[in-house]
């Protein structure tokens, strides 16, 4: 293993990389090259005079640019783990496009579900690694990667969720034997499919903390990187008991305390570990979810210093365009206002203020992506509290790109959407031999390829849904980000998916014989994505006659309605994108279900 560094140096050893100079952000690459472009035209030219005209940098700042990338377990699903060299080439790939792109430092989630992508005494194997928790790949993916990583000059923060353990029933797909939920379940909720460690249990936050303290001591990692997954629910019924026996008198406030501790304790084991290296959280962009959502309370953590502090560095999540509106009308998530308001909040000295972006969310309604860059850092050059920061827009998942910007992206996912497209030629292949005569040898095959029927499909329609000003609000999924996850409630099913072409929910009933369907996206290369209603029948699935509605990619909130339907049926909705390229985003909300 790559053995954590001495803390301690001389002044006149030289460092590989200054760790305490970096700068979060989210988003594809696509929009990296713009905004290193951007940077070159606004600064090359600056004279010795204009420097002089700066303003003077906050001194919790790092001396320079934090420029990192967030490369997360969706990107190492498409990874190669089949060997050290198959993994160690990909890596290398990976790096390679981020040093090229002028970047410094990833942000590795090496701990996505209570496992790990290195050699842990504390958690299991990763199934990342190989499609089994718990099993060993015969090699260490985070030695590798660090190897890689700071023979280039890149530094690497370990990515950690502290308390997820699984986020629905197919992920993971399975639990090692090892698994916190098998092995300590009295530290464990379940909120939907999804399994956490309890928030409101010290010996489960004491685990997390040497779990951290496991990894600084085996691993040279450059920092501790937590992201927004704090308390999963808001549900009382998780830590009832613990608050009872807690004494306390606000249930929220007390919520807030447990996960404070979490973070204080994880802090200072870091710096125990090595004053030099940084612990950071990435919180939600909305303060509001952060504190009365996910009990994290953001804005103590900034005003903390000295022997209270509890973080090095926040970056929220500012996921909104430039000039972002919601349905009523307000704007106060839209760039411009949303980074003056975090701004705004006291701060300590020893505590720095970054902004992660998502420009997969740039598009329609964000001004454009090269565009919206130019916005964001004039803006953020101007507030001048936060010193330095010019901002790339940086994450391994998608983003608007043509063929000069797919050049840049920080990760190749060619691999990932070869292998979907054989499945599509296949599968296309498969109906053309069913027409020629082998139609009923071949239904089955059809039926579990696509789990529908190969007699009726969707129609292609003219048919919109309708712009509503009703708040799409996701209940019962606590991994937003998740590939697709869906969750019922109150009889609703909510979905949210992230990077897809199509994807179908589970079976539900009808009783009124009515649906109700709301939906939202952002996409890629077209401005729609469709909904549509199959009914369950014998060897699959059927098309429900005139059920398919389109819905702008827009971000904009729309409805539909669906009648007609058996009330002793079992029915499914699809989602799908017209494109094998591209990648759509959104959310969804089916009422009327059984």
């Amino acid at each position: 293993m790559t053995q954590r560094r001495k803390s301690k140096k001389t002044e006149a050893e030289p460092r590989r990389v200054n760790r305490r100079t970096f700068l979060a952000g989210a988003g594809a690459a696509a929009c990296v090259g713009a905004g290193l472009w951007l940077r070159r035209k606004m600064f090359s030219k600056r004279d010795k005079t204009k420097a002089e005209k700066h303003p003077v940098e906050n001194p919790a700042l790092p001396a320079g640019e934090w420029r990192a990338v967030w490369v997360s377990y969706l990107e190492w699903a498409a990874m190669d783990f089949s060997s050290a060299d198959a993994f160690r080439a990909g890596c290398v790939q990976m790096l390679e496009n981020c040093a090229g792109l002028g970047l410094n430092t990833v942000l590795a989630q090496v701990r996505p579900f209570g496992d790990a992508l290195y050699k842990s005494q504390l958690f299991p194997w990763s199934h990342l690694c190989t499609g089994v928790q718990g099993q060993d790949p015969g090699f260490d993916p985070l030695d590798i990667l660090l190897q890689e990583a700071h023979g280039r000059g890149l530094s690497v923060e370990a990515w950690l969720n502290p308390y997820r353990l699984r986020s629905s029933a197919a992920m993971p797909p399975n639990l090692a034997e090892n698994n916190l939920a098998n092995t300590h379940p009295e530290w464990v909720c379940a909120v939907g499919d999804g399994l956490y460690l309890n928030p409101a249990e010290p010996a489960a936050a004491d685990y997390v903390v040497q779990g951290v303290a496991e990894l600084l001591q085996n691993y040279a990692v450059d920092g501790i990187h937590f992201d927004d997954y704090f308390y999963p629910t808001t549900e009382e019924s998780i830590d009832a008991a613990q608050f009872a026996a807690s004494g306390a008198a606000d249930l929220a406030a007390w919520r807030r305390q447990n996960v404070t501790a979490l973070v204080k304790k994880v802090h200072d084991t870091v710096k125990t570990a090595d004053p030099t290296l940084r612990f950071g959280i990435s919180p939600q962009g909305n303060p509001d979810n952060d504190l009365n959502s996910q009990y994290s309370d953001v804005t103590a953590w900034l005003a903390a210093g000295g022997e209270e502090q509890v973080v090095d560095y926040l970056c929220p999540q500012i996921y909104w365009g430039y000039g972002y509106t919601l349905q009523s009308g307000s704007t106060r998530f839209a760039f411009e206002n949303i980074v003056p308001a975090w701004l705004a909040y006291p701060r300590a000295e020893g505590v720095a203020l970054y902004f992660g972006l998502g420009a997969y969310r740039l598009g329609a309604g964000a001004g454009g992506a090269f565009l919206a860059v130019r916005h964001r850092t004039n803006i953020l050059y101007s507030a001048g509290k936060c010193g330095i920061l010019y901002l790339y827009l940086l994450c391994t998942r998608t983003g608007r790109r043509d063929e000069k910007q797919r050049e840049a992206h920080c990760f190749v996912r060619k691999r990932m959407k070869m292998k979907k497209r054989i499945v599509v030629l296949l599968m296309a292949l498969v109906l053309a031999v069913g027409l020629i005569g082998c139609k009923d040898t071949l239904k089955s095959i059809v039926h579990k390829a696509s789990g529908t029927s190969d007699e009726v499909q969707e129609e292609d329609t003219t048919r919109w849904a309708d712009q509503t000003s009703d708040p799409l609000i996701i209940q019962g999924i606590a991994d937003s980000s998740a590939k697709f996850a869906t969750a019922t409630a109150d009889g609703c099913l909510y979905a949210v998916f992230n990077g897809i072409w199509s994807r179908q929910t589970s079976y539900f009933t009808v009783p009124s014989g009515t649906l109700s369907i709301m939906g939202c996206g952002t996409a890629e290369g077209t401005q729609r994505f469709k909904v549509a209603v199959w009914k369950k029948v014998d060897g699959g699935a059927e098309y429900v006659t005139d059920s398919t509605y389109y819905i702008h990619t827009d971000g904009t909130d729309y409805r539909c309605t669906i009648s007609g339907l058996d009330p002793a049926a079992q029915y499914r909705v699809t989602i799908s994108y017209d494109s094998s390229k591209y990648y759509l985003y959104g959310l969804l909300k089916v009422e009327g279900i059984g």
